[in-house]
């Protein structure tokens, strides 16, 4: 019986026009889980290293001064953060710290320096 229904669905013409625009939907539109084109991550990891190594530099040195890395930016640094076109987030366990730029799923990476690893790094 379910086989009989199913055959008659395949067979109708409607459901035949329903499955054939959404095939070209697909193949239009694809799946939009890849890295959008417009940004280039190197140009982009390179920019970001440049204007926000200043900010690593103070971060260590209030390290070595306190022997914990701040739980929060100070507010000279979060302005310049806010004025960032990528989402940019930091993080802080007074051991280590981490300052992203980013939003993998807007942008398709994220750029990041670890104050665990001591460089710059993507996911993308």
């Amino acid at each position: 019986m379910l086989i009989r229904e199913l055959d008659a669905l395949v067979n109708n013409s409607m459901f035949k026009k329903l499955l054939l625009k959404t095939f070209l939907l697909f193949l239009l539109f694809g799946c939009d889980a890849k890295p959008k084109p417009h940004l280039n991550i190197i140009a982009e990891k390179v920019r970001i290293e440049k204007q926000y190594n200043e900010v690593i530099l103070h971060l260590e040195s209030l390290k070595e001064k306190t022997g914990k890395y701040p739980a929060t930016l100070s507010v000279d640094f979060q302005q310049l953060l806010s004025k960032e076109k990528l989402k940019s987030k930091y993080h802080s366990s007074g051991n280590y710290f981490q300052l992203s730029f980013g939003d993998y799923a807007k942008d398709g990476f994220t750029i990041y320096y670890s104050s665990e690893i001591k460089k710059w790094a993507t996911n993308s």
